[in-house]
């Protein structure tokens, strides 16, 4: 199956999106061992050394670490799953804000916004 990247951003980041989804979605767990790069490659449709740089993002953020010998596995900690979904969280509320800001909306009227789509 052909994977569909957005060409308006980096491919690296959007595997890496998805990799976050599906450690929030529990499709990957605390302390679930990763394809390797070589099979995520494959699997992604990508250059392997795209598939390095996603791997050493993914560690330098503390989601997955390396076990020599043993490939890559998801970090065993119990908050992964509520740090990421924040993160994620993050990303769609701030620019949201920030539109509403530009459209002169007060800190009262984004909750008051905000709050009226909730019910």
């Amino acid at each position: 199956m052909k994977v569909v990247y957005d060409q308006n951003r980096p491919i690296y980041l959007q595997i890496i999106e998805k990799i976050k989804c599906k450690i929030v979605y529990g499709e990957l767990k605390p302390g679930d061992k990763i394809p390797s790069m070589s099979d995520m490659s494959v699997e992604m449709d990508v250059n392997p050394n795209t598939m390095f740089r996603v791997y050493k993002q993914l560690e330098s953020e503390g989601v997955t670490e390396s076990k020599r010998g043993l490939g890559s596995f998801v970090v065993n900690e119990d908050d992964l799953v509520d740090r990421l979904s924040a993160e994620m969280a993050d990303q769609i509320i701030i620019p949201a804000i920030e539109g509403l800001r530009n459209l002169k909306f007060s800190d009262e009227q984004i909750i008051a916004s905000i709050k009226a789509r909730l019910e």
